[in-house]
């Protein structure tokens, strides 16, 4: 219904015995590029609290404009200094038929309101491939590490989506995949890291104003200094999408973490407000 920045991510979600891993912040955002990209999903794919939510990237309208807002809560039923706040705030231009640019910021801390971050994000998607019944979304995400570590998050994805309607009014299947490449800080020096990052999921349309969103995905951990890849569950979100006006359209999300490799089981809830101008040319 809209395209978020996934993330990626966004997401779009961990290492350890490194000095520094952005893996911690970026699985969060890859659950998008997303969304997101992952408004979108982008979305999808950003912070120690998902600042994107459950949905399908769409590219906007040549000339106009997207706006969205997001806020996060995670480890909803842990102590405060182990819950995660974060907000999101997106802007996206649709500059030709099927592609877009957007520019994204994102803020983040305990919740005690203490070490906190922020991240600074830009990106493209196109859709190269736009039917009745199959899309084809390219999307690429950069954006700082947000963790002091001065590196970069770079993800390139794509999402496939088979819809059984036109305009995604039934229902329909998605799938998405993407490359996380990260710096990290280890005793030999810099290194790069690369994960493979996937979600599957689908929607269902219950009027011309309302859409519940299913969504699971996972990543692929790269492996430094010799070690195997990891494959490493990452979570399942349920969405709800409300339109509220003819350019105002509420979102939220709740999504519950799939413990893996001791971690433990946590709670997030994502509200999200998104305004869609016309186009002005």
């Amino acid at each position: 219904m809209h395209a978020t920045p996934t993330p990626t991510t966004p997401r779009a979600n961990h290492g350890a015995g490194r000095t520094t891993d952005p893996r911690s912040s970026r699985r969060l955002h890859v659950a998008g590029l997303l969304a997101i990209l992952l408004t979108a999903a982008v979305g999808a794919l950003l912070a120690p609290a998902p600042a994107h939510a459950v949905d399908t990237v769409e590219a906007w309208d040549p000339g106009a404009a997207n706006v969205e807002v997001y806020g996060a809560l995670e480890g909803l039923g842990r102590a405060s200094a182990n819950q995660g706040l974060g907000g999101d705030m997106v802007a996206g231009w649709g500059l030709a038929r099927g592609f877009g640019a957007y520019l994204g910021t994102t803020l983040s801390a305990n919740g005690h309101l203490a070490d906190g971050s922020s991240e600074l994000g830009l990106g493209v998607l196109g859709t190269p491939l736009d039917t009745d019944h199959w899309d084809l979304d390219l999307m690429l995400d950069v954006r700082s590490a947000g963790d002091g570590s001065q590196s970069l998050l770079v993800s390139p994805s794509f999402e496939l989506n088979w819809d059984r309607a036109p305009d995604l009014a039934s229902w329909g299947l998605y799938a998405r995949a993407g490359l996380c490449m990260s710096g990290v800080q280890t005793a030999a020096g810099s290194d790069r890291l690369t994960d493979v990052c996937l979600a599957m999921g689908g929607y269902y349309t219950l009027s011309d104003r309302a859409q519940l969103l299913l969504e699971v995905d996972a990543d692929v951990a790269d492996g430094l200094d010799d070690q195997p890849s990891e494959f490493r569950a990452g979570g399942v979100g349920l969405g709800y999408n409300l339109v509220l006006g003819e350019t105002l359209e509420w979102v939220q999300e709740i999504r519950v973490n799939i413990p893996d490799g001791g971690e433990e089981s946590s709670v997030s809830y994502l509200v999200g407000l998104i305004a869609t101008l016309p186009a002005t040319w």
